[in-house]
């Protein structure tokens, strides 16, 4: 009777502690108190080694402008606190009046760098008045919309557009009624997020409210169940996350408590908390992706996100309104079409060799006066410069963003060398061990490009293939390996019973260990260099048609004194036609070239998980973020760049993929 009632005590214990913990996790950072622990963990992580706000923003951050200092300040000038901007507004001023800014940025990043220099209180500076000017004096990406918005509604005007123009365009550049994206006809999380942001002031308009409410129950569509979000290439990213909320800060929605934004009893807050971290030197700082170091694009992201949330909770204006003049509403409803002398494809029009301006940095070191500026990711996409990843992502979104940045999913690489978890960084020189490549049996030597093919032609189909020559079955080794485990195993068994160690829990422990071995070798593979790298054209039997790919990095031609993989022309993989069958994707065929012509790929994630999330992170020994914050790979397939990752992008015969490196998250490679 008793046992009886103990199980009953404890099965009624363990469901109040159940619906404690469900209605604890549904109440999470709903106080203004709460956010504000996290925004000054930050602010504690960022301060750590200089002793002080103050003299983090006079040191570190002033040295830190155009790469992303002028973020952090944007947030702590918009919290509570009273600090002198003095140092900060020099060294800002300083910056673009070198003319560092024109050399290095896009019209967007100068648009955010003007966005520091009123943060900083230097809304006089001429530098603003050239940018908004010269940002309207061509068409305009949805980047420069976001950006230029920003600008007017701190009441700031342009000779070349109005307020209520620069909204209609915006509204039309709302793809399938749903968001906004860079490129491609589907929308991006990051990007809608940021237009919610730069719009929100105007919702007293009816065509922007319809616009804001239709990309708001669109984002909802794009939540997991922690409450964070997917950004760019499908990667769950803390700056993603952080775009989100500051865009429903923005127009007064309160994350905690929409319904819409409830999953499995997380909120979007819990989503972006899940990214902090603790211990150490990291407390308090932000990671890109789950399980990730330090991240400053994301920690930076993090923080101007929770000023924004804690800003409307506490009543005051929004994130990006810094009091140089109220945006007045304007009275009449823009029409919700482009004029007609503007054509609604707008081509970029940045220059072709310009970096990125936000590289990524880490934890700062305990010996070091401020965090040291190394990898972040990505993109998000994360997905994914954001205004503000931000991510990220992501500012442009850091994400490419996601991205992508350092991440404890599995890496799986087609390169054979102990792969590098800070992938921004210029990667290791490549094996030496030679491999043998297309149209060679003895190997050859690597050329700089780390093995461009050297016959530009097409494939038409098996040329090199040869019937006789034995070949080794994938895993092959396996079999063997598992009868050694197996026989190592009964050996155990038999010595432990000599021994007259024969409690049964001793040869359970046994079989468990064999268990767990036999595991572990059937669900990994292991190769040699040479055994992976092979020229020989694989025969498809069930082959559906044909598709071309080529590998290009031609936007850091200019680059080439960083790197010795950018090849002369900038082509590392020309045109090449390969056979397909059905349900191969964009990431099958890139592997399958990576391997014939010996080009090192990396990547992260698997095309067969429940997503087909997969990521590339470098070709070629370049990779993402190694040229600046927005830069990385994006593939397009027919000359769109799709929303999906290339393990989910399905092909059809005729498609014709590029990978193309970017230097501004896919803008500068339309």
């Amino acid at each position: 009777m008793k046992t009886k009632l103990y199980a009953w005590i404890g099965c009624l214990a363990l469901l109040l502690g159940s619906l404690f913990g469900t209605l604890h996790a549904n109440a999470a950072y709903e106080t203004v108190g709460e956010v504000e622990n996290l925004i000054d963990g930050v602010l504690a992580y960022g301060s750590a080694s200089s002793g002080s706000v103050q003299n983090w923003m006079d040191g570190y951050l002033s040295s830190q402008v155009g790469i992303g200092g002028e973020w952090f300040v944007i947030g702590i000038r918009q919290y509570k606190g009273s600090y002198d901007y003095t140092a900060f507004g020099n060294a800002i001023e300083a910056y673009v009046n070198s003319g560092a800014g024109d050399r290095e940025i896009s019209k967007t990043s100068g648009m955010r760098i003007s966005l520091g220099l009123m943060a900083a209180g230097r809304t006089g500076n001429p530098y603003i008045r050239s940018v908004l000017e010269n940002a309207f004096a061509s068409s305009m990406d949805v980047m420069s919309c976001i950006y230029g918005l920003h600008m007017l509604s701190n009441g700031y005007t342009s000779s070349r557009i109005t307020r209520d123009e620069l909204i209609t365009k915006c509204l039309a550049k709302m793809k399938k009624n749903q968001g906004w994206a860079y490129s491609g006809n589907d929308p991006d999380v990051d990007v809608t997020a940021m237009m919610i942001v730069a719009l929100a002031p105007y919702c007293g308009n009816p065509s922007v409210r319809d616009a804001v409410d239709r990309a708001v129950d669109w984002l909802s569509t794009r939540q997991v169940e922690n409450g964070a979000f997917r950004g760019f290439q499908n990667i769950v990213s803390s700056e993603t996350t952080a775009q989100v909320v500051a865009a429903l800060a923005s127009v007064g929605i309160d994350p905690a408590k929409d319904a819409r934004f409830i999953k499995n009893g997380n909120n979007p807050v819990d989503g972006l908390a899940s990214f902090r971290l603790s211990g150490g030197d990291s407390e308090g700082s932000f990671c890109h992706v789950a399980g990730g170091g330090t991240n400053m694009i994301a920690t930076y992201q993090a923080l101007y996100t929770l000023v924004a949330l804690w800003r409307t909770r506490t009543g005051r204006g929004p994130i990006f309104n810094f009091g140089v003049s109220h945006p007045v509403p304007f009275e009449q409803e823009p029409p919700t079409t482009e004029p007609t002398t503007e054509p609604t494809t707008e081509p970029t029009t940045e220059p072709t060799t310009e970096p990125t301006t936000e590289p990524s940095s880490e934890a700062p070191s305990s010996s070091s006066e401020a965090p040291s500026s190394v990898q972040p990711s990505s993109v998000e996409t994360s997905s994914s410069e954001e205004a503000g990843k931000t991510t990220e992502s992501a500012s442009e979104t850091e994400s490419a963003s996601e991205t992508e940045s350092a991440t404890d999913e599995s890496t799986s690489e087609s390169r054979t060398e102990e792969p590098s978890e800070n992938t921004s960084e210029t990667p290791s020189e490549p094996s030496s061990t030679e491999v043998p490549t297309e149209g060679s049996t003895e190997g050859t030597d690597e050329s700089p490009s780390g093995g461009t093919p050297s016959d530009p032609a097409p494939s038409d189909g098996p040329d090199h293939t040869d019937p006789d020559a034995p070949s080794k079955k994938p895993g092959a080794y396996k079999l063997p390996v598992c009868l050694g485990i197996g026989g190592a195993a009964l050996l155990s068994c038999l010595v432990l019973w000599l021994l007259r160690k024969r409690h049964p829990k001793n040869f359970l422990f046994v079989l468990i260990l064999a268990a767990l071995a036999v595991l572990l070798v059937v669900f990994t593979d292991f190769s040699r260099t040479e055994d992976y790298y092979n020229s020989t054209v694989p025969v498809k039997e069930n082959a559906v048609g044909k598709v071309t790919i080529t590998i290009r990095c031609d936007r850091i031609l200019d680059r080439r004194a960083e790197s010795e993989f950018i090849p002369e022309d900038g082509v590392i993989l020309p045109v090449t036609e390969i056979e397909i069958e059905e349900g191969d994707s964009v990431f099958d065929v890139l592997t399958e070239v990576a391997r014939r012509f010996s080009i090192q790929m990396e990547n992260r994630g698997s095309a067969l998980n429940a997503h087909g999330m997969v990521y590339i992170a470098g070709i070629n020994y370049l990779y993402e973020k190694q040229f600046g914050d927005l830069s990385g790979w994006i593939y397009h397939v027919n000359v769109e760049s799709p929303y999906v990752g290339c393990g989910e992008y399905k092909l059809k015969d005729g498609d014709r993929i590029e990978w193309l490196y970017t230097l501004d998250l896919g803008e500068d490679v339309k």
